[in-house]
């Protein structure tokens, strides 16, 4: 009986076993469907008459992977649709951006892409190494298009594709080519645009959403990427479309037929030549265009009178000047809808009495605010000669800003909208503030700074000023417990200095309020009483993005801080501190958090501390780095190995003892920096071969003060570099400084 029961046992866990080995061949059988991509290919009208999981095409699902600006919905029944499924996602060779989704399914419309048109994109896939010798023009408008269609990650292999598209074109225009059906331009993205202009001539865009996003309401932008065509750039290409017939030939088979969506206009050089803007005409965009810093009043009016913009629907300004500003300044824009204008004045016109009492009546709203605040501040009387006096305000004090307010109202204005901002810096003995008002009527940001003067508390007794006050500056004055308490309570701050002040704080701690709006907060050059206590503030922002405590006096501000871990800020992503004594080792503790991207530490250091911040996989995430003071020996070796994100790098007035600049690095990691400043520090020969390792590597200056700069040496050692990187030297004098310019050859 005993003996039945082992055998049944036996039976059943060798059963059990087979039944779990047979489900888990299963199951990774589903997983590995799972992970599928099926494409399906539907022609609108079948799709139209049943089957859509909506009637109303605003409540349809657009397609995943697909940008919705392509207009390509999800449908329960194909009825029709061709299928491709690609089983495992690496035989698509680039990357899709993932939106956590098990199940991919990609539905596009044929009147976006053809069937065959996709077959042909993925044979160009499978040969993402190699040369395309037949490569078309119309087959190179129709990779980009298809490229811009999908939602795929730019990572390396995008990039890598994108330059052999570009390479095998560049070839095949030098022969005759079939232009095919080509009859209008392919407007893409703007991130996309960046990737074929990088690769182009190794110029990247750059974001202006948060410039109009702080000056504007946040739905005045479309908070998308823009190509920026910087001053710079636009001068170096005219004078290659100038001077070198085959960059030009190049250049215009490939823009003249791909637009960019979104673009960026810097001003160039105000003495260049009207020819300088030409090349501008490749890069006008499909929907949003932005003109920055153009002073040259006469280039900018050139441009909106002559260039086509018949597409665009949005227009930014921001910091530029007009000959004049009237409806008929824009027929050549059919298309507009909006215009946005920041900080932008008319030159050569006269202010009228109306425009001086707008703007006297917005001013007086902020401003005697602060003069009820300065006449009850104890240092107005007591501690200053000179006693805070009311005074009538006249157009006199602000009249540098009121440029804006002579460009029409918007009531002139009929076939499209036109919207006003304008920051009107106004001053006074004891008070600075900068008012940013809106359509021009409305104030929306408020920045104050308030100079010698002691509050134990501050009130604002307005709804305005304690609505829009956004920064909050003060400088020479008695700071307490009871005044940071109160600042606490204004909680639309997202900016707090506070400067040359001496702050006294009690001896039993302050339960500060939770302000969770706040960014920046600099603390610098002040005196403490119990400066400890100033830390129980400091957690009070949460999301404090960046923080910068730097020459305080009186006593060792941070010795007992990193002791106890005292500072508790897990989003910091910018913190800049300047300390005269040695740092303790547990400073580290504090600056090994992984969300700081920017790090600038001036801080006496003894060998080894160097590591201390980087070890354990700290600071993974920096991405500017700038240390002073330091001391760096050989138990600082390797201590930057992993700092593979990092970009800027910057040593000052750091003594190396027995290890080179190279050894906190290793030599064979592929680094993201592209620019390195070093002071009187000579370079080794491995110092040489790892700078010329350095893919992205920009920029290399050297700065010379308390050496003396052997430059045959330092010259033999520069010029054996075997890479291919053009070199510009500027010398000097008092001090002595060595700049190198990196830049790639893009005409050999």
């Amino acid at each position: 009986m005993i003996v039945s029961n082992k055998v049944d046992i036996f039976k059943n866990t060798y059963t059990l076993k087979i039944i779990f080995t047979i489900g888990s061949i299963l199951l990774i059988k589903n997983i590995k469907a799972d992970m599928s991509i099926i494409f399906h290919f539907y022609d609108p009208q079948n799709q139209q008459e049943c089957n859509l999981n909506c009637n109303k095409e605003e409540k349809m699902q657009f397609s995943n992977f697909i940008k919705q600006r392509y207009n390509c919905y999800e449908h329960e029944e194909c009825i029709e649709c061709t299928r491709y499924i690609i089983k495992d996602p690496s035989e698509l060779i680039l990357n899709l951006d993932d939106n956590k989704s098990n199940e991919k399914k990609i539905y596009i419309c044929t009147d976006v892409c053809k069937y065959e048109d996709f077959l042909y994109f993925l044979k160009i896939l499978n040969g993402i190494h190699d040369f395309k010798e037949n490569l078309q023009v119309d087959d190179f408008i129709l990779l980009i298009h298809i490229l811009d269609m999908f939602k795929f990650k730019k990572d390396k292999k995008f990039k890598q594709l994108i330059r052999i598209i570009l390479l095998s074109i560049i070839y095949n225009c030098q022969k005759n080519y079939n232009k095919g059906d080509l009859t209008k331009k392919n407007y893409i993205s703007s991130s996309l645009f960046n990737c074929i202009l990088y690769e182009f001539q190794r110029v990247s865009g750059e974001h202006i959403k948060n410039l109009i996003v702080e000056n504007f309401d946040e739905n005045f932008c479309s908070g998308k990427t823009y190509v920026s065509i910087k001053s710079e750039f636009l001068i170096k290409l005219s004078k290659y479309i100038k001077y070198n017939k085959e960059f030009k030939h190049n250049f215009k088979n490939i823009f003249k037929w791909i637009k960019p969506l979104r673009v960026a206009f810097d001003s160039i050089n105000s003495t260049s030549d009207l020819s300088m803007l030409l090349p501008l005409i490749y890069f006008i965009p499909g929907e949003e265009l932005c003109f920055k810093s153009w002073k040259n009043a006469v280039q900018l009016q050139y441009m909106l009178e002559n260039f086509g913009f018949e597409k665009i629907k949005t227009l930014f300004f921001i910091d530029c000047n007009f000959l004049s500003f009237y409806e008929s300044y824009f027929e050549t824009f059919t298309s507009l809808k909006f215009i946005y204008l920041f900080n932008c004045q008319l030159l050569n016109t006269i202010i009228s009495e109306n425009n001086y009492k707008l703007v006297q009546d917005i001013v007086s709203i902020v401003y005697n605010e602060v003069e009820n605040l300065m006449s009850i501040s104890k240092s107005a009387e007591k501690n200053i000669n000179e006693p805070f006096e009311s005074k009538l305000l006249n157009g006199e004090e602000f009249e540098s800003s009121m440029k804006i307010f002579s460009i029409p109202h918007a009531d002139y204005f009929r076939k499209f909208q036109i919207f006003f901002a304008n920051t009107m810096p106004i001053y006074f003995p004891f008070v600075k503030f900068e008012l940013s008002v809106l359509n021009p009527q409305k104030i929306r940001n408020i920045a104050i700074v308030l100079k010698r003067f002691c509050l134990s508390d501050l009130n604002f007794e307005g709804h305005c000023v304690n609505k829009n006050l956004k920064s909050l500056e003060i400088q020479a004055s008695c700071i307490t417990d009871e005044l940071l308490y109160s600042v606490l309570l204004l909680s639309n701050l997202k900016k707090i200095i506070l400067l040359y002040s001496k702050i006294i704080l009690k001896n039993h701690e302050t339960n500060y309020r939770t302000h969770i709006l706040l960014q920046e907060l600099v603390i610098s050059r002040c005196n403490f009483e119990n400066q400890e206590r100033i830390f129980k503030f400091i957690n009070s922002f949460p999301n404090l993005k960046s923080l910068q405590i730097t020459c305080n006096k009186g006593m060792d501000l941070f010795r007992h801080v990193f002791n106890y871990n005292m500072i508790k800020l897990v989003h910091i992503e910018k913190f800049i501190f300047e300390q005269e004594r040695e740092c303790i080792s547990e400073f580290s503790n504090f600056t090994g958090k992984n969300s700081i991207i920017e790090l600038n530490i001036s801080y006496g250091s003894k060998a080894g501390f160097l590591y201390s911040l980087f070890s354990n996989n700290k600071l993974q995430n920096v991405q500017k780095l700038q240390i002073n003071k330091f001391t760096i020996g050989a138990r600082d070796k390797n201590s930057m190995v992993k700092c593979v994100k990092i970009r800027d790098i910057i040593m000052s007035n750091c003594r190396f003892t027995d290890i080179s600049f190279s050894e906190l690095f290793k030599i064979d990691n592929e680094y993201a920096i592209e620019k390195i400043l070093l002071m009187d520090m000579i370079l080794s020969k491995r110092d040489i071969i790892f700078i010329s390792k350095l893919k992205h590597l920009r920029r290399l200056t050297l700065n010379y003060i308390n050496i003396s700069l052997d430059l045959i040496d330092l010259s033999h050692l520069v010029f054996r570099i075997h890479s291919k990187i053009n070199m510009v030297m500027l010398f000097d004098s008092e001090p002595s400084s060595l700049e190198y310019h990196f830049d790639e050859f893009f005409s050999q």
